[in-house]
C-alpha cells in the first residue's frame, strides 16, 4: 500500500529514473566497457584502460561528495541536480564523438564525468523531500532502485548493440568492435541522460 501510494508522486518516478541515467553514465563505462573502448579506440594498455576508468570513479566519488555538500549548504537540489547531469552528458558526448584526444584531455573527460556525473547523489535527498515522510525508508528504497537498476539494465544493453554492429574483428579470442559499434551503443546512454 506505501510503495502503491509514493508511485502516486511523479518526483519519484522521474528521480528514479534520472538517478539510473546519471549512475548508467559511470558504471556502465568505468565499470565494463571503458577497458575496451580505451583500448581499441586509443590502444591504450589494458592497464592504463583501467588507470583512466578507475580516474573515473575516484572523480565520482568526490563529486558526490561536493554535490552533496553544496546541495545541502544552498537547500536547493534540482539546479545542482540537473547542471552536474547535463555537463556529464557533454562531455560524455565530448568522450564518445568527439574524436581521439590526447591522454591529457581523455583524463580531463574522464575526471569531469566522474565529478559531475557525482550529481546522482543529490536524487537521495531530493527523492526524500518528495514523499510523505512517514515513508522516508520507502522512498530511499527507490531512489537507490533507480541508481543500481540503471547500470544493471545499461551494460546489457550497450553489450547488445555492441553485438549487432560488430564487424566480425577478433582479437585473442575476444570480439574487438570498432568506433561505430561503440559510438552507437553508447549512444543509448546519452540518450537515457537526455
Amino acid at each position: 500500500e506505501d510503495l502503491k501510494a509514493l508511485l502516486a508522486y511523479r518526483n519519484l518516478i522521474l528521480l528514479y529514473f534520472a538517478a539510473g541515467a546519471t549512475t548508467s553514465m559511470v558504471l556502465t563505462f568505468a565499470g565494463l566497457w571503458g577497458v575496451p573502448f580505451l583500448s581499441t579506440h586509443y590502444e591504450l594498455s589494458r592497464a592504463a584502460a583501467a588507470a583512466q576508468c578507475s580516474t573515473m570513479m575516484v572523480a565520482w566519488a568526490f563529486g558526490s561528495i561536493a554535490f552533496s555538500a553544496v546541495s545541502d549548504r544552498i537547500g536547493r537540489r534540482k539546479p545542482l541536480f540537473m547542471g552536474g547531469l547535463a555537463i556529464a552528458m557533454a562531455l560524455w558526448a565530448a568522450l564518445v564523438f568527439g574524436g581521439r584526444w590526447s591522454t591529457g584531455v581523455l583524463t580531463a573527460l574522464m575526471v569531469g564525468i566522474g565529478f559531475f556525473g557525482g550529481c546522482f547523489i543529490i536524487t537521495f535527498a531530493y527523492s526524500k523531500e518528495s514523499g510523505p515522510s512517514r515513508l522516508a525508508g520507502t522512498v530511499s528504497g527507490i531512489a537507490n532502485m533507480g541508481v543500481i537498476q540503471g547500470p544493471m539494465l545499461m551494460q546489457p544493453l550497450v553489450g547488445v548493440l555492441l553485438d549487432r554492429y560488430w564487424q566480425g574483428a577478433m582479437q585473442d579470442g575476444v570480439r574487438v568492435f570498432d568506433l561505430v559499434s561503440y559510438q552507437r551503443g553508447f549512444s543509448l546512454i546519452l540518450a537515457w541522460g537526455v
